[in-house]
């Protein structure tokens, strides 16, 4: 991550956007956002793609539901509730759309880039791995490992 922040505020200082990069352990990261302290400042997320309704419920939904405190609204708060008394695709696609909208011209996050876990395995020693794709920030789910039989 330090160096995908240096490479980040090469482009901040184009547009004239003065960075300080401030390296730290990400346990002091957690402690400001879940403590809301974390204003003015920008850290990168590590998440994996999860359903919208969890999203918003983790990031943007206040304490208890909320950890992140990412962004909140009075409004994802009423839309979500909205949200969790329906079944109904067309109504739930309407309000995530709603919810989206909201996001997006309130500017609640800047989704600069995706980085993608990859990895290379040696054939010959594993047989088959079964990685559910993005997992935030590691790699998970050893146990599905299969090695080559011997």
């Amino acid at each position: 991550m330090p160096d995908m922040a240096e490479a980040l505020s090469i482009y901040f200082d184009q547009i004239g956007i003065d960075v300080e990069i401030v390296s730290v352990e990400f346990s002091v990261v957690r402690n400001q956002f879940r403590n809301k302290l974390d204003n003015e400042f920008l850290y990168p997320l590590r998440s994996s793609r999860r359903p919208l309704q969890q999203q918003i419920r983790v990031h943007n939904l206040p304490a208890p539901f909320g950890v992140g405190h990412f962004y909140e609204s009075d409004f994802i708060v009423e839309k979500y509730d909205e949200l969790t008394q329906t079944l109904d695709l067309v109504e739930r696609d309407r309000i995530f759309r709603e919810i989206g909208d909201h996001k997006f011209n309130n500017f609640a996050s800047m989704p600069l880039h995706w980085l993608y876990i990859q990895m290379a395995v040696n054939p010959e020693i594993v047989a088959e791995y079964n990685f559910p794709g993005t997992a935030g920030w590691n790699f998970s789910h050893m146990e599905t490992i299969k090695a080559v039989p011997q």
